[in-house]
């Protein structure tokens, strides 16, 4: 094949590229075919390898400009976006409130006598009867620190009035009998009877008053489990009464 066959089947070959991604490669290599048509029949064969090599290399790059990146023949691109899982919420139980006390689990009998008080003389203030949950209450309210006293259970609502011994029978079927030793109630003017109608303590009745000594009898409906304390602020002696358990 002569020169200016070889010529044109290259500009054939050039012409028949489309987009090469470098248009100036294009003109660098027929600059190089002419130089070497020029140069003599001896350097042919090395051109025509050189343009061979070059256009591999050129072809090689237009392909892989237009094939993406990757090895799975998909296109590349961002993919969708990851939605996040949903946090859990953690449901933080509440302790149910501790229920209070009831009387009866809190209610303790004392034993049939109970006494306690103080060696000063006070002043009766007050005499009330009322109602406290399940049991009954008898309140002896002082002026001045509870003075000395005893309560005692008996098996019946009978009673001994003092001075006069005149028998006193109490609504009810058992009894309490509380003495005061040092208490002076000449100033109190309330009630000295109360007859109740609760479901323990059925009367309470001052049964004696004398130089500094008073007694009280309480009727109850049965066999009373009682319970003795003294309270400040102000100062008095208390007398619950319950059923005994059971």
């Amino acid at each position: 094949m002569g020169d200016d066959g070889m010529r044109q089947d290259l500009k054939r070959a050039f012409g028949d590229l489309t987009e090469p991604p470098d248009p100036g490669m294009r003109h660098r290599v027929m600059n190089a075919v002419r130089a070497g048509a020029e140069s003599g029949p001896r350097h042919q064969w090395a051109l025509a390898l050189a343009t061979a090599v070059i256009t591999v290399a050129l072809v090689g790059g237009f392909l892989l400009t237009r094939l993406p990146l990757g090895g799975s023949g998909a296109p590349s691109g961002p993919g969708p976006a990851a939605t996040p899982s949903p946090t859990p919420t953690t449901a933080t139980a509440t302790p149910s409130p501790t229920p209070s006390p009831t009387p009866e689990s809190t209610f303790a009998c004392t034993s049939d006598q109970q006494s306690g008080g103080g060696t000063a003389t006070a002043n009766v203030t007050a005499v009330r009867v009322g109602q406290q949950g399940a049991f009954d209450r008898f309140v002896i309210e002082f002026d001045g620190p509870v003075p000395s006293y005893q309560v005692s259970t008996q098996s019946s609502a009978t009673f001994t009035e003092d001075a006069s011994g005149r028998t006193l029978v109490l609504d009810g079927k058992d009894g309490v009998l509380i003495t005061l030793h040092g208490a002076n109630d000449q100033g109190y003017r309330g009630p000295t009877d109360f007859k109740t109608g609760y479901r323990q303590l059925r009367e309470a009745r001052r049964t004696g008053s004398f130089e500094a000594v008073v007694h009280w009898g309480l009727g109850t409906s049965g066999p009373a489990c009682v319970k003795v304390s003294t309270l400040t602020g102000p100062d008095r002696l208390v007398i619950d009464l319950m059923a005994p358990p059971g």
